[in-house]
């Protein structure tokens, strides 16, 4: 998703390099495992591990990516439930 590419900063070399158009290099981030699911709809709402960290995914099973994300804390997830328009998540910290 657009809001976690790495920063400039994160680039390293490819930052000192002058890009044209000042855009941004397009980088794959390597799987990570799932933590938690939820129904939502018809679609899935999930927290993954890793990079993916700190976002709440809503997920279309027709789609290769997933369709939004929803940022929230950045701990790992212990729970995760989606009912009646209320949205739960209980983290590993309590």
């Amino acid at each position: 998703m657009e809001s976690q590419k790495p920063k400039k900063e994160d680039l390293d070399l490819q930052f000192l390099m002058k890009l044209k158009d000042d855009k941004m290099p397009d980088v794959e981030w390597d799987p990570a495992p799932v933590m938690n699911v939820a129904y939502y709809g018809d679609k899935i709402l999930c927290t993954a591990e890793g990079k993916y960290i700190g976002c709440c995914y809503v997920i279309d099973l027709n789609k290769d990516r997933p369709v939004e994300m929803i940022p929230i804390q950045k701990m790992q997830t212990f729970h995760l439930d989606y009912k009646e328009d209320l949205l739960t998540i209980g983290y590993r910290s309590g």
